[in-house]
């Protein structure tokens, strides 16, 4: 399909050109109208043989003949996302057995995953003889990170924190494991998700997931779940269903407070003080006047040695009671506001 140019170099006056094909001296197909030093052949699409004679008033004399062939050419289709190819050299056509160096150049976050297409390979660059047409694809795949680790966090006992992690890449899988990250030998089971969640704690733990793409492995930080320590549980000594103990908590120093507004449909307060290490329920705050629907123990507060316990039903109006610890006792005092009315 393509063209070359025959040229002839002649010495002479007023020389005249005839070209023809077949061997020197085979005149039996002139070709019309190539009567010049140069002959253009056209696209061809199989051998031929070409001569020129020249000749003047004088002499005539033949050239030798020239054979063009042809030689086979190929193209290469090239197709990327995520990427490019170079080729060198960079041609429409090649050749047969022309030589082709092919190099991938991924896109920032992408890596070279390989060749498909007439071939398969993973080499970079892709050395490549060119003996029929060629298409080929460059794959590149997002490149394997962790964007997000799993964080560290507090929790109480019997308390749940789910852990996760983002990231960036094709194909993933994910194993978690208990331990430091990088020691495999806890892996759990079942836990193969960006997301996990190691259910009821009541100690502190280690955790990290490592990630994998077909081409390699991340391992993200290790994440430690602490269960905070529970320094005593603290419950009303008379305290029962609907007593909803526990409203409101106060704490300072020795002295902790703790309202329920429900006890005895009135309401009452817990004063505790710690002795020796442990906390102890010396008192139980009431009202001299209480009724019921006070809701007396829905607010509370301690400092030193004083308390303040809320009660917003009383007389449907509300009041509070401070109460003053002296002496191993605590005094009450009663206070409602100046301008209280109903609700």
């Amino acid at each position: 399909g393509q063209n070359t140019v025959l040229a002839v170099v002649a010495t002479g006056d007023s020389l005249n050109y005839q070209w023809y094909r077949g061997t020197a001296g085979d005149t039996s197909d002139p070709i019309a109208g190539a009567t010049s030093s140069t002959y253009d052949t056209g696209n061809l699409t199989a051998p031929e043989i070409y001569w020129v004679r020249v000749s003047n008033a004088y002499d005539t004399v033949d050239s030798n003949w020239a054979i063009v062939t042809i030689t086979p050419s190929y193209t290469l289709d090239l197709t990327s996302s995520n990427g490019s190819v170079t080729k060198s050299p960079d041609k429409v056509l090649y050749g047969m057995g022309e030589s082709v160096t092919l190099t991938p150049v991924a896109d920032a976050g992408y890596q070279f995953d390989g060749w498909r297409g007439s071939m398969v390979s993973t080499d970079d660059p892709l050395v490549l003889t060119m003996l029929n047409d060629v298409t080929l694809v460059a794959d590149f795949r997002e490149i394997l990170s962790i964007t997000t680790h799993p964080v560290d966090t507090i929790i109480m006992p019997t308390q749940t924190h789910v852990l996760s992690v983002e990231t960036t890449g094709d194909d993933l899988t994910y194993q978690w494991y208990s331990g430091l990250s990088g020691d495999t030998s806890n892996p759990l089971y079942g836990a193969i998700t960006r997301t996990f969640d190691p259910g009821d704690l009541y100690s502190t733990n280690d955790y990290w997931v490592r990630v994998t793409d077909p081409v390699g492995s991340v391992d993200s930080n290790t994440a430690t779940i602490t269960v905070q320590a529970v320094e005593q549980i603290v419950q009303g000594s008379d305290a029962v269903s609907g007593d909803d103990f526990g409203a409101a908590v106060d704490l300072s120093g020795n002295f902790s407070i703790v309202g329920a507004p429900g006890r005895n449909n009135r309401g009452g307060a817990y004063i505790s003080e710690k002795i020796a290490g442990t906390w102890v329920e010396t008192d139980i705050l009431t009202a001299s006047d209480g009724a019921n629907s006070d809701l007396l123990g829905q607010s509370v507060a301690i400092d030193g040695n004083y308390a303040i316990v809320g009660a917003p039903g009383d007389d449907n109006r509300g009041s509070a009671y401070i109460y003053e610890y002296n002496a191993g006792t605590w005094g009450e005092t009663k206070i409602v506001a100046s301008d209280r009315a109903n609700g």
